[in-house]
């Protein structure tokens, strides 16, 4: 689903354009969202990744090895994104690179809140982990839990999420069953 002001920069070009319906995205391809953008995607594993406004990330790595397993890796520079992820197969798996940490998660939902100074990531059913990007020291977040990784090394331990902050942190997602998909270029 795309709403608003989502646009796309397609590896290997200097020029964006407005995100379109089922548009194929590969690794290297940016996206951002304005003031006004939400966006959805599916990737081809099934996985769902939504950002809301004001969010910029780009596509890392897409792979699938030859037993099946898969890396999706995507960067963000800012915004909020939720990741639902499906219990992940045997040597697969799911990250996202912020300015500070990187978020991995083996199957729940991921909401993370990023910008240069934090990313904080709240882990919904299942285990993740927080990991900074100075200090390469990694906490563990289990479910119903967050941690915040900051710009100077730092990784909170893991703290319960009182519903109120859950229920914060919920609002404003795009609810439709449309969808965005992607798919890695041929």
């Amino acid at each position: 689903d795309v709403t608003g002001d989502v646009r796309v920069q397609k590896t290997g070009t200097s020029t964006w354009h407005r995100a379109t319906l089922k548009e194929s995205l590969g690794e290297g391809d940016k996206i951002e969202t304005g003031a006004n953008g939400g966006l959805r995607m599916v990737l081809e594993s099934g996985r769902i990744v939504e950002i809301k406004q004001d969010t910029e990330i780009s596509i890392k790595q897409f792979k699938v090895e030859k037993d099946g397993s898969r890396e999706d890796i995507l960067l963000a520079k800012k915004g909020e994104l939720r990741a639902r992820i499906e219990k992940l197969k045997a040597g697969s798996k799911f990250q996202v690179m912020t300015p500070t940490a990187i978020a991995a998660v083996r199957g729940t939902v991921l909401y993370l809140r990023i910008s240069p100074e934090f990313t904080r990531a709240f882990f919904q059913a299942g285990q993740g982990s927080l990991t900074s990007l100075i200090t390469n020291v990694e906490k563990i977040i289990d479910p119903s839990q967050n941690s915040t990784a900051d710009n100077t090394g730092n990784v909170t331990d893991s703290i319960p999420t009182t519903p109120e902050e859950q229920q914060n942190l919920e609002n404003g997602w795009n609810e439709q069953d449309q969808t965005y998909g992607y798919s890695t270029p041929e």
